[in-house]
C-alpha cells in the first residue's frame, strides 16, 4: 500500500491502467500519520472526493483501528 520508491511517471503509468478517473497513492508522512497522493493517467491532482473515502476505507481494512484513532 504505501509507494515509497514509486516515481511520477510509475504513478500516471499505474493510473492509466487501472483505467479509473483517479488512483490514490498512500505514503507514510512525516509530518502527519499519512501523505494522499492521487493521479490521473495524465496529472496529479490535489483533491478527489471519492478517492479520498475509498482511501480511508483502506486505510481502516489494513492498517487502523479505530481505538488508535478515536
Amino acid at each position: 500500500m504505501f509507494e515509497e520508491s514509486l516515481t511520477t511517471d510509475q504513478k500516471k503509468l499505474i493510473a492509466k491502467q487501472l483505467d479509473h478517473a483517479e488512483t490514490a497513492f498512500i505514503a507514510k508522512s512525516e509530518i502527519a500519520d499519512y501523505r494522499f497522493e492521487y493521479f490521473t493517467p495524465r496529472d496529479e491532482v490535489a483533491l478527489c472526493g471519492h478517492t479520498i473515502i475509498g482511501s480511508f476505507a483502506a486505510l481502516l481494512h489494513c492498517c487502523i483501528s479505530f481505538k488508535e484513532t478515536f
